[in-house]
C-alpha cells in the first residue's frame, strides 16, 4: 500500500455515497459517517472507491495490533477450523484457560479470582457490577460519567477528576484535590453512606471529552474506598492492553484495583470483553455471563497480547512521545489555541478558543476533524472541544509524520470561528 492517503474520489465517493445510504435504511448503527471500508491492513484503510486512509482512530481505540496482522489472522483462522461455538457450558478449552491466567498474571497486584469473558467491554462491564453488588449486598454504583450506565437505577454520580476543566472550579496550581473532597462527602453522606458496592473508575474518559484523571485523586479514592469496603473496578476497555504504553493503564498510578474491565483493545478490534476478579469470592456471588466469548476472538487475543507484552506497548510509548512533541510543535507554529495531553497512542488535542478561558471551540473543532478525514487522516472526537488520536500499536515515525503534515495544513487552513 502506499505511504501516505491516496483520495482518487472526493469524500465521500459515488461507491460510499452508495452503501452509505444502504446502511442508513437498513442498518441501526450509532450515528455519524462511517467509513465505507473495502479492506484494511495495518494502519491503512482502503474504502469501496480506492481511497486510502490512514487510521489514528483505530475502531474507537480498540485496535491495537493494526488492521488485519497477519499473526492474529493467523490465530483466529487456525481456532476456526477447530472450533466456533462459543464458550460457557459445555465448552472451554486450553486458549480460554492460557488467556486467562495470563490476564491475572498481568494484573497489578495479586489478582487469584478468575476470569469472565464476554462479547465486548459493555457486557463485561455489567457483569463486574452485577458482581459486586451481590458479593456486597449494596445497592448503589459510583460511576465518574455523565453517559448512561450500565444499572442506571442504581447509579451515583461522581465529578471526574479533569485537572483541565475542574469539577469544582479550582486551578491546577493551587487546587488540594478539592473533587476529591466532594466524592467523598457525597459517598458518605447520609443518603449513600454504606450503600455504594463497587466505584466504576476509567482510567481514561473520551465520552465527556479526552481526559486522564489526577494522580493525587486516585491514589485519595482508592484509600478512601478501601476504608469503605467500596470495591473499586478500573474500566480499561479504552486504556487496556498497550494503548497507553503499559498492559493496564492502572499501573501508572499504582493503582491495584478489585475488578480490572477490558473490552475491544484485548480482542484487538474483534468482538471481546473480559473481568479479571482479584477475589474469588466476589466472581462467584453472582456468577455473572461469562462463557459468551467466542474462540477465535479468545485465540486472536491471546496472540495480540504476546505482541503487545513483546514490543507494541514499547513502540507505544516511543511514538507516543513523538507525536505528542510534533502536535505541541503545530499549535506553537500555527498559532491554534489548544493543548495536547495523553499517555502512550491514546492522546487528545483539545481546541479552545482561548487559552486563558479554556473555553470550548467545537466548530474548529468539528470543522478540523472534518477536513482529516476529507484528507485522507482518520480520527475521532470527543465531547465539545477534542480530537483523539489513537493510531493502531503497530504505527512508524513515518506514518506520524504524513499525518502532522496532514494537521499542520488543516489547521492552517480552518481559521477560527466568529
Amino acid at each position: 500500500m502506499p505511504r501516505e492517503p491516496q483520495l482518487r474520489t472526493e469524500y465521500p465517493g459515488p461507491a460510499a455515497r452508495k452503501l452509505l445510504a444502504g446502511a442508513a435504511k437498513h442498518v441501526l448503527g450509532p450515528g455519524g459517517t462511517p467509513v465505507a471500508v473495502e479492506s484494511a491492513s495495518g494502519a491503512r484503510v482502503v474504502d469501496v472507491d480506492g481511497n486510502v486512509h490512514l487510521d489514528f482512530a483505530s475502531g474507537l481505540y480498540g485496535n491495537q495490533t493494526g488492521h488485519a496482522h497477519p499473526t492474529v489472522v493467523r490465530a483466529a483462522i487456525e481456532k476456526a477450523q477447530r472450533l466456533t461455538v462459543s464458550y460457557g457450558f459445555p465448552y472451554v478449552d486450553n486458549d480460554a484457560v492460557d488467556l486467562a491466567e495470563r490476564l491475572r498474571s498481568a494484573a497489578p497486584g495479586r489478582f487469584l479470582g478468575p476470569v469472565s469473558f464476554a462479547c465486548s467491554g459493555e457486557p463485561a462491564l455489567a457483569a463486574a457490577v452485577e458482581s459486586a453488588m451481590a458479593a456486597t449486598g449494596r445497592s448503589r454504583i459510583a460511576v465518574f460519567t455523565d453517559e448512561p450506565s450500565c444499572r442506571e437505577e442504581a447509579a451515583v454520580r461522581l465529578p471526574y477528576p479533569d485537572c483541565r476543566r475542574c469539577p469544582v472550579g479550582k486551578n491546577p496550581g493551587s487546587c488540594g484535590v478539592e473533587c476529591l473532597e466532594k466524592c467523598i462527602e457525597t459517598l458518605d453522606g447520609d443518603e449513600f453512606r454504606g450503600e455504594v458496592a463497587a466505584a466504576v473508575f476509567p482510567l481514561a474518559r473520551v465520552a465527556g471529552g479526552f481526559a486522564t484523571p489526577d494522580m493525587d485523586f486516585v491514589a485519595g479514592f482508592a484509600e478512601f474506598a478501601k476504608k469503605r469496603k467500596i470495591l473499586l473496578i478500573a474500566d480499561e476497555i479504552v486504556t487496556g492492553f498497550g494503548r497507553t504504553g503499559k498492559l493496564f493503564a492502572s499501573a501508572y498510578y499504582k493503582l491495584t484495583p478489585d475488578i480490572i474491565v477490558c473490552g475491544g483493545g484485548l480482542g484487538t478490534g474483534m468482538s471481546l470483553g473480559a473481568v479479571t476478579y482479584k477475589s474469588r469470592r466476589t466472581a462467584d456471588a453472582a456468577r455473572p455471563g461469562a462463557g459468551t466469548a467466542d474462540p477465535m476472538s479468545v485465540a486472536a487475543a491471546a496472540a495480540a497480547v504476546d505482541l503487545v507484552e513483546r514490543e507494541l506497548a514499547a513502540n507505544a510509548r516511543s511514538m507516543g512521545g513523538y507525536l505528542i512533541d510534533k502536535l505541541e510543535g503545530l499549535l506553537e507554529e500555527s498559532r491554534v489555541a489548544g493543548v495536547v495531553h495523553g499517555k502512550g497512542l491514546l492522546i487528545g488535542l483539545e481546541v479552545v478558543k482561548d487559552p486563558g478561558s479554556g473555553e470550548p471551540d467545537g466548530d474548529r473543532r468539528d470543522a478540523i476533524a472534518g477536513e482529516c478525514r476529507r484528507r485522507g487522516l482518520l480520527v475521532e472526537t470527543a465531547g465539545p472541544e477534542s480530537i483523539v488520536f489513537a493510531p493502531p500499536l503497530i504505527v512508524t515515525k513515518d506514518q506520524i509524520d504524513v499525518a502532522v503534515r496532514i494537521i499542520g495544513d488543516v489547521l492552517n487552513t480552518i481559521k477560527p470561528f466568529k
